[in-house]
């Protein structure tokens, strides 16, 4: 929860808003645009600003074991995570998201598993800047995937038992359950919904 926070330029009073004597920013009394303004910074038209959790992700990421899980959210993509430096970690009311097929067996063959993440993971050595980055991003999914898949199990007999069909409870399930998987000399990760 932060409070007292808002997109006012200044600190504003009635008597100045109504005589506009003061900066006011845009659509003041929608919910939407200043959600957007708070969550993303007040410069959000060109570009995706560092949203707010992010910016407290990137002060705090050099506390953490594995700055990849300092920002997590259990639904969605948040705009107040986007982040200069710590990048967001998303994860399902059931734990980590994991790519279909890229082990076990894919279409009975333990060979075609292997070859299809060696597709997704590959390098061409600079050949293809695209092509490498998407390999370093869904290669660092899977290595984060693992290690939370690893980590969850043991801490669910932590958690109470979430009432069926309510996706909240089941939203902050998953985060009690990664809350209790952290190892005791990491700082709690920040969540949003």
């Amino acid at each position: 929860m932060v409070a007292n926070v808002g997109p006012l330029v200044t600190p504003t009073t009635k008597t100045q808003y109504n005589n506009r004597s003061v900066p006011l920013p845009p659509k003041l009394f929608s919910h939407k645009r200043p959600a957007n303004r708070v969550a993303g910074g007040p410069c959000r038209r060109r570009r995706r600003a560092p949203g707010l959790g992010g910016r407290v992700g990137d002060i705090l990421a050099g506390q953490n074991t594995n700055a990849l899980f300092t920002c997590i959210s259990p639904l969605g993509a948040p705009s107040t995570f986007p982040a200069n430096s710590v990048l967001q970690y998303q994860v399902s009311s059931s734990g980590a998201i994991s790519i279909s097929s890229i082990t076990g067996n894919l279409f009975g063959s333990t060979s075609a598993s292997a070859g299809y993440r060696s597709l997704l993971t590959r390098s061409t050595a600079g050949a293809n800047l695209v092509e490498d980055e998407i390999g370093v991003i869904t290669n660092r999914s899977i290595t984060a995937n693992d290690q939370l898949r690893t980590a969850l199990p043991a801490a669910s007999t932590l958690v109470p038992a979430i009432p069926a069909n309510n996706g909240l409870a089941s939203q902050l399930s998953v985060v009690a359950r990664i809350i209790a998987a952290r190892e005791p000399s990491e700082p709690p990760a920040r969540f949003s919904s």
